[in-house]
């Protein structure tokens, strides 16, 4: 195995790596092999968008991965409650003191497939039709921009009773507000109801993918029209090559945008998730076996906010970890391995999903090896 690391790996792939994959560049190696497909396997039963670094959103057919130059989109499944997400001259949206018009090249490139709204009075809004749902946290999002026009612009999911105004973040440019950036995006509300409120007569807008979803934060577009629409979870297996590397493997690497939202989403891992390489909550990586936790790294700057690059190190003799240039974390605990399966950014049901691009995942064959590579300039 040796020879064949140290004769057959292309100039890219990191010093000893019995196994990479930088799904940035499109590239892949794991023990001579070079096909992205035949290294991994995906699941999920639904189409679904990822984004490019150019800013367009891209739609994957079923069981396609999910993977552009930001690198490999894996979420856990989400529903979409809000109908007529794209149409805004649908009779679902009730239009007072605004006029719509389904004349937007949306967050896709396709030409009048989303849509501009204009008050012609002040305070006019846009009403969605209330969504007959038990009591629960979620959270509402979309992608707007400026037309014409600098005043308020406020959105709400309790039907007007309270809005949240995300004027200070618009611009001539798609942007979707954040509950890091309006907290009011996130509420408890039975049977809600979405309203888009222009403050000033005359402005004008562009609105394209509303979302309502349970949780306290948004996952990728999901495209509805007069039905709430599932995306399935994304599960994600190493298969062929790259799983062998995986089983053997001493250490391992991971580069990723940190964690969207989700509690301890997993980097990889066993089938059960009781062997796994994981985040904990948005400030720490940790090493999970047999289900406890034995090893736990704090990322320098408090959070996962940019790039996350955690080094993991696991054998008979213990197990290490650094995050972001923490300092190492070890454990002498013997790493009992994967098992059969190895599991990236998620656990086999799509339970504790990365929610965020994997950019690169690296496997080696010495614990320790990778250390170096997640401080500073080093390569993705």
């Amino acid at each position: 195995m040796r020879r064949l690391l140290m004769m057959g790996a292309p100039a890219w792939v990191l010093p000893g790596a019995s196994a990479d994959i930088d799904f940035t560049h499109g590239r892949a190696w794991a023990l001579g092999n070079t096909g992205l497909s035949s290294l991994i396997s995906t699941s999920r039963a639904s189409s679904g968008y990822a984004q490019t670094a150019a800013g367009l959103w891209i739609s994957f057919g079923s069981g396609i991965p999910r993977v552009t130059d930001q690198g490999f989109l894996i979420e856990q499944a989400g529903t979409n409650l809000a109908l007529w997400c794209r149409d805004f001259t649908n009779a679902n949206w009730t239009k007072s003191n605004v006029t719509a018009a389904k004349d937007q090249t949306g967050i896709d490139g396709a030409a009048n497939s989303a849509s501009s709204l204009t008050a012609t009075a002040n305070n006019g809004t846009a009403t969605a039709a209330a969504i007959t749902s038990a009591s629960a946290s979620r959270t509402v999002s979309m992608f707007v921009k400026r037309i014409t026009g600098s005043g308020a612009v406020s959105i709400s999911h309790d039907g007007g009773t309270t809005f949240t105004a995300i004027t200070s973040k618009l611009g001539s440019s798609w942007y979707r507000p954040t509950p890091t950036d309006f907290a009011g995006l996130t509420q408890t509300v039975t049977n809600p109801q979405i309203v888009i409120k222009l403050g000033t007569s005359g402005d004008k807008i562009a609105v394209d993918f509303v979302q309502l979803e349970a949780g306290a934060f948004q996952t990728s577009p999901i495209a509805t029209t007069n039905a709430s629409v599932t995306r399935a979870a994304d599960v994600i297996t190493l298969t062929g090559q790259a799983l062998m590397a995986a089983l053997a493997a001493k250490a391992a690497r991971f580069v990723t945008n940190g964690v969207v939202g989700g509690v301890g989403p997993r980097l990889v891992g066993n089938n059960d998730g009781s062997n796994s390489v994981l985040y904990n909550g948005s400030t720490q990586a940790i090493i999970v076996i047999g289900g406890l936790t034995k090893v736990t790294a704090n990322f320098s700057s408090g959070s996962t906010a940019g790039l996350a690059k955690v080094a993991a190190g696991f054998d008979a003799a213990g197990t290490s970890l650094l995050v972001n240039g923490s300092a190492k974390a070890t454990n002498a605990t013997t790493w009992p391995g994967f098992g059969s399966s190895a599991y990236l950014g998620n656990y086999s049901g799509g339970d504790r999903a990365l929610n965020g691009y994997m950019l690169r995942a690296t496997f080696g064959l010495t614990k320790g090896m990778f250390d170096n590579l997640t401080i500073g300039d080093n390569p993705l």
